[in-house]
């Protein structure tokens, strides 16, 4: 069981290894590329919204040809708005928007935020009040984990003797395997203690596990400190000299440590399914997250070249714009107008 334990530790810190790696992957594509390439796309799409409304300004249109310029535009800057602040965008979205705010009232954002905690609340289950920022992925992660954790902890019913006096056999167990944590931080101190060390290059060796010994005993990670152990001293077979009673407690406090890595695990996991709109039932791994990564960076290039062969295309001759508006349609449930 303890070696099991153990086996169960590694495999979930490879696990959560492959995680943070995939977040820091990610994190430098996002920074140094998709983020490049929707801040060309933004601008590309603002240059056609501003070329198409000096087009409508400059040059004759049919009717359905001036309905369908102006709905274009007016889609372009309703989207890009969000998304910048740039001056004359903003000047063309109070052009085609007259009668909308620059930002909302306090009120209107009281309600939007209430609909999206409604939302969270139909979708995840997960109930959100007015300190949860919304806006943060992390936040809300955190959220759905704590919630999801503690209605599988909830135990309404009346505990039973037998459960009792398991919680109370866990505690027991608990309290000793603190003071085996104890027992090798002391055989660790004494063994390792670098002001006893006369040659230079073992007290400095001896300094630097030291300190590794002092960060694992105050995070009670036993794990590192059995592993230190099993450098200084012959501790495999130390426990197999031990008892049952003395090796269980070891087995309950590495079972503890699986448990916070599986939940460091998912919180990670959680957070990227929110931002990608994933249900909290659906499965993702770092190499689902990449491969969706890489298919947002094409899809945003495929965009860009689309918008800048299209723009290029209309400035040399406006006669094509016009053909285009022919083949394009208003979509029959926009009520914009």
């Amino acid at each position: 069981k303890f070696n099991a334990a153990l086996e169960k530790i590694d495999k979930q810190k490879m696990a959560l290894a492959e995680w943070q790696q995939a977040h820091d992957l990610c994190q430098q594509e996002v920074a140094y590329k998709y983020d490049p390439l929707k801040q060309q796309l933004t601008d590309e799409q603002i240059q056609l919204a501003l070329f198409l409304d000096e087009s409508l300004i400059c040059h004759k249109f049919t009717k359905s040809q001036q309905q369908k310029l102006t709905h274009l535009i007016a889609e372009l800057c309703d989207r890009l708005i969000e998304q910048t602040d740039h001056p004359e965008l903003l000047a063309l979205y109070r052009r085609y928007f007259p009668e909308t705010e620059d930002t909302y009232s306090a009120e209107e954002k009281a309600e939007m935020d209430a609909a999206m905690r409604a939302a969270f609340q139909d979708a995840f289950g997960v109930s959100l009040d007015e300190a949860d920022d919304i806006d943060d992925p992390d936040a809300i992660a955190k959220k759905i984990f704590e919630q999801q954790s503690a209605y599988q902890s909830q135990r309404p019913h009346k505990k039973t003797a037998k459960q009792l006096a398991k919680e109370a056999q866990a505690r027991a167990e608990a309290q000793t395997a603190q003071q085996s944590i104890q027992s090798i931080y002391r055989q660790l101190v004494k063994t390792l203690h670098p002001d006893r060390e006369t040659d230079a290059t073992e007290r400095e060796r001896k300094t630097l596990l030291m300190q590794q010994v002092t960060v694992a005993y105050e995070e009670k990670n036993l794990v590192k400190l059995l592993e230190l152990q099993l450098q200084e001293t012959q501790m495999r077979q130390h426990l197999h000299q031990l008892t049952e009673d003395k090796i269980k407690p070891f087995i309950h406090l590495l079972e503890q440590q699986w448990q916070q890595l599986k939940a460091d695990t998912a919180m990670i996991e959680e957070r990227y399914k929110i931002m990608l709109g994933m249900s909290p039932y659906d499965k993702l791994t770092p190499k689902k997250l990449h491969a969706y990564l890489r298919e947002d960076i094409r899809r945003v290039e495929a965009h860009l070249k689309q918008i800048k062969s299209d723009k290029r295309m209309f400035e040399q001759d406006i006669d094509a714009l016009k053909v285009w508006l022919k083949y394009y349609d208003i979509p029959a449930d926009d009520d914009w107008m």
